[in-house]
């Protein structure tokens, strides 16, 4: 995870800072937890409770991936800002160290039916603090305080899907000015004739506030009249739609919507002084999810349009103008360009899925501080926090940002793709007797305090700087390649979309294969067996990887076993010769290395056998 230092008013005249994980947890469609990958296409929901403590789960699985703001309002489906409020004083109560943080929004339109809607920031500052507190009254029994309260809609008008903010000639109408609005959640009056502020001021409910689908001219017109006066709470969020896939320009995805673009967003200065944190409401009708595996996901953007189109023509009231907003011949041409460099690009040996470019291409655009997701699965989850480390060289490619948005398919052949890292092969055999049942893990790269005090590293799991990227050479698809195999050697354990498993899969090898025991494996054939490399007998478990040794101490790189289901991690070893000191064994990039258990010394290190 990546984060960012979020500062602003304490209340008391000074200053406070929130350290924010850069991925925000969207929680409207946790309240659902839809079966079809976030689409109810005639699933049939589960129970209340059932989908209570699926929620829950997912939280918790968010916090375990280093997210640690939660992003809800009270009229998202199934109260999920109950649930979440109930979830953050469990959490907060078991652990008070731990810094978990909340996002809530109000000035939501009043809904008078299909397609029209009233502002509630229209009017006297009086009148908006009475209108807020009606949504106030929901979160804060909800949440308690809130760290970060959004106007999710400017002041805004709709009739039948019509923007009628103005009015028109026979009946103008005038948009409250930013400064009335600002002047209103700022307001410390306690008001006894607003029963729902229970004797608060309203703005005794959250830290801060923030904006959500206003547009660029009225972000900027809060922002200067919060400089005008230091009595008014800045903005210190805006949250506006981005993506790949922009919106028509005629229709948006819900009325009022608000998007920026990508130009905008490749401006350092754009809406300077406030955090961006984009949006892209299509957690609950994916478009990605709908593609065949086998085709790589290609056919994912048609599929994606039929069931937008059967919903426009069902009129439906949530996502009944997707077709028309998204479905463009501009975005399926993005998609197409999308898809061509997802299948065709590696970064450090290894490829992305289509939805982690998607994701990158938002993150790695300069204006943006956070991006708000929306997953409702764990390995949603695991692909959106797996995407930084190719957010970070597209960030160094602007030219690949630029071909994504505005390009033609056909220069992609033209475009430098990512430098890759030079791979030499490297073999670790470690003998460890096994039985039915138990596979081997290893676990390794550089230790962190050595790096930080030697080398100028400060390794976390996110950067991995003392990880070692590797690609395996052994992938064949059998039942140990189910548990999935990863992209470095490192000390973390899983990587994402590996399965619960202790760290890099190894393959059990022998020697020789007895003919007792049926019809010979090998590694060559079948993924574990025989090998030419295995000279000392059974039990032997080998890594075979092509791995970056340019990342290693001189050469050298560290490394642990782990064997599942009885005997766990190795005791400590001290291997002589090492280049520094631990309890772990030394192993050479390059070369064939050779260990037991549990024993300092290694078997042998040399170099591979000539052909």
């Amino acid at each position: 995870m990546e984060y960012i230092s979020v500062c602003g008013p304490d209340g008391s005249g000074g200053s406070t800072c929130k350290c924010i994980s850069r991925l925000v947890m969207g929680t409207d469609h946790l309240g659902n937890l839809w079966q079809q990958w976030g689409f109810p296409e005639g699933q049939q929901p589960d129970a209340p409770e059932q989908r209570k403590l699926g929620a829950r789960r997912m939280l918790d699985y968010a916090v375990q991936k280093g997210i640690n703001l939660f992003d809800t309002s009270p009229i998202y489906v199934e109260g999920i800002e109950n649930t979440l409020g109930a979830w953050l004083r469990d959490r907060r109560q078991q652990d008070p160290s731990l810094k978990l943080h909340v996002l809530s929004k109000g000035g939501f339109p009043f809904d008078l039916g299909p397609g029209s809607y009233d502002s509630r920031l229209h009017g006297s500052r009086k009148d908006i603090v009475r209108n807020i507190a009606e949504e106030l009254r929901w979160s804060r029994p909800n949440l308690g305080h809130i760290d970060f309260y959004l106007m999710h809609r400017d002041d805004i008008r709709f009739v039948d899907y019509q923007d009628r903010t103005f009015g028109d000639a026979s009946n103008p109408r005038t948009q409250t000015p930013a400064q009335v609005i600002l002047e209103a959640l700022s307001d410390p009056t306690v008001y006894q004739d607003i029963g729902h502020l229970d004797g608060h001021a309203i703005r005794d409910h959250y830290t801060w506030i923030g904006l959500s689908n206003w547009t660029t001219a009225r972000v900027n017109e809060a922002l200067q009249a919060a400089k005008a006066n230091p009595a008014l709470l800045p903005p210190t969020i805006n949250s506006p739609y981005f993506s790949l896939f922009e919106m028509s320009g005629v229709y948006t995805i819900h009325s009022g919507g608000v998007e920026v673009t990508h130009h905008e967003m490749m401006d350092p200065n754009f809406q300077k002084g406030v955090v961006i944190m984009p949006y892209s409401p299509l957690g609950g009708f994916p478009i990605l999810d709908k593609g065949t595996p086998e085709l790589g996901g290609k056919d994912a953007w048609q599929n994606a349009k039929a069931v937008a189109k059967s919903l426009d023509t069902l009129h439906d009231r949530y996502w009944g103008n997707v077709y028309e907003a998204l479905f463009t011949p501009e975005n399926a041409a993005r998609f197409e360009r999308v898809h061509a460099i997802s299948q065709k690009w590696t970064l450090g040996g290894r490829t992305y899925s289509i939805d982690q470019w998607l994701n990158a291409y938002v993150l790695a655009h300069p204006r943006v501080d956070l991006l708000a997701v929306g997953p409702i699965k764990k390995e949603h989850i695991d692909r959106t926090a797996d995407t930084f480390a190719l957010a970070r060289a597209l960030r160094k490619r602007p030219d690949v940002l630029d071909w994504l948005y505005e390009g033609k398919l056909a220069d992609l052949a033209a475009l430098a793709p990512f430098p890759e890292p030079t791979l030499e092969r490297t073999v670790v055999l470690i003998y460890g007797e096994t039985r039915p049942g138990q596979d081997m893990y290893l676990r390794g790269g550089i230790d962190h305090n050595y790096a930080k005090n030697n080398l100028g590293k400060n390794c976390t799991e996110d950067n991995r700087q003392c990880a070692l990227p590797m690609v395996h050479q052994n992938v064949l698809t059998t039942a140990r390649a189910q548990l999935g195999y990863d992209h470095y050697l490192d000390w973390y354990g899983a990587e994402p979309g590996q399965g619960d498993v202790q760290g890099s899969p190894a393959a059990w090898t022998t020697d020789r294969w007895p003919p007792e025991w049926g019809p010979k494996k090998t590694v060559a054939k079948d993924g574990y067996g025989e090998t030419p490399l295995n000279t000392y007998g059974h039990h032997y478990w080998m890594l075979d990887v092509k791995m970056d040794c340019s990342r290693t101490v001189n050469g050298w790189f560290e490394l642990k076993s782990y064997i599942s289901n009885g005997p766990g991690w190795e005791r400590n070893v001290s291997q002589q010769g090492a280049p520094y000191g631990s309890w772990n064994h030394f192993a050479r990039c390059g070369k064939v290395n050779v260990f037991r258990r549990g024993e300092s010394a290694p078997v042998e290190i040399k170099d591979f056998p000539q052909p």
